[in-house]
């Protein structure tokens, strides 16, 4: 029980502490505000009947309770596949972009690999593996680093080849990567867990100089990213790794020993309808600061500039 109890205080401290982000996003009143609305209602309520006790997730892209399940599925679905090959965990950037940049240059990110991809194979070497982008954003010079996490079934010469034809590839599109940004390492269990990370996730806070605390994604940021990746699939395979569903599940079902009860969600934990006991025993130890940063920019990031003029066409 105790097992148990500790996956729902887990639980409980996600929903809590991504509460106060969602508003934030609610608040921003775009077209994707019903997926914010939607995320509130995750596991909002928890059924204990017949020896289990259920509860429905919302299965929206930015509900991290979600991405926590989401990830954990992934990591089994495709572990038992990259462990039957000697593979490599690459990661492959370009220098930060604005925000109005961010979604053509994840385009063109996926368009420079499927070339390099293609190349290996016109020398009839085929490239096995799957990779995902992630997008960091840099709250000082407010700019967004998107960036191709990859596990691939190839020798390190042949890595080493990806990155060079990468850098090749940008240089012809007027933009220069750093070869000191790319990595190649040995694939372990943590780049497992690297690669199949949330797309979206809450950087809830940092301490300033002055010692106060500031949501370091703030509102627009994580809608700036959301925005850039919406409706696109996160995980691509190529080779011979099978893609699997990346959908969320439905009901996250659990044993539980006590008798029929229903629970809802307030503030911090779920609170029996009939008892008013905790369901996870959740306390809070900090109260997260929610809204958007405040602060003044202190430095420029390494970003691509565009031609004058051209702001919309920079990727061609």
């Amino acid at each position: 029980m105790e097992e148990i109890k500790k996956k729902l205080r887990a639980r409980a401290r996600v929903k809590y502490m991504q509460t106060g982000v969602l508003q934030s996003l609610i608040d921003l009143n775009n077209e994707r505000q019903s997926h914010y609305l939607k995320a509130t209602t995750c596991c909002r309520g928890a059924v204990v009947t017949e020896g289990k006790l259920t509860m429905r997730y919302c299965r929206s892209r930015v509900c991290q309770v979600c991405n926590r399940n989401r990830s954990g599925r992934l990591i089994n679905s495709y572990g038992e596949q990259i462990k039957q090959g000697s593979y490599r965990f690459l990661t492959l950037t370009i220098p930060n972009v604005s925000d109005i940049q961010l979604k053509e240059a994840i385009e063109e990110m996926k368009i420079v690999f499927l070339y390099i991809r293609r190349k290996f194979a016109r020398d009839r070497r085929q490239l096995n593996g799957l990779y995902t982008i992630e997008t960091t954003y840099n709250w000082m010079s407010d700019s967004y680093h998107p960036h191709i996490h990859c596990l691939i079934d190839a020798e390190v010469e042949e890595c080493f080849e990806i990155v060079k034809q990468w850098i090749n590839a940008w240089e012809k599109r007027g933009v220069k990567c750093s070869p000191q940004a790319q990595d190649i390492r040995k694939a372990d269990d943590g780049a497992l867990s690297e690669v199949f990370k949330y797309a979206i996730k809450f950087d809830y806070t940092m301490a300033r100089s002055d010692g106060k605390a500031v949501l370091k994604y703030s509102a627009e940021a994580i809608d700036t990213i959301l925005s850039a990746i919406w409706g696109k699939r996160m995980v691509i395979t190529f080779g011979n790794i099978r893609a699997v569903d990346e959908d969320y599940q439905e009901e996250a079902v659990l044993n539980w020993s006590e008798e029929n009860d229903v629970y809802l969600w307030s503030v911090c934990d779920w609170f029996s309808i009939t008892t008013g006991e905790a369901l996870s025993d959740f306390t809070p130890s900090e109260v997260p600061n929610n809204r958007r940063r405040r602060g003044v920019r202190q430095r420029r990031g390494e970003r691509i500039v565009y031609p004058e003029g051209q702001k919309t066409q920079f990727f061609n």
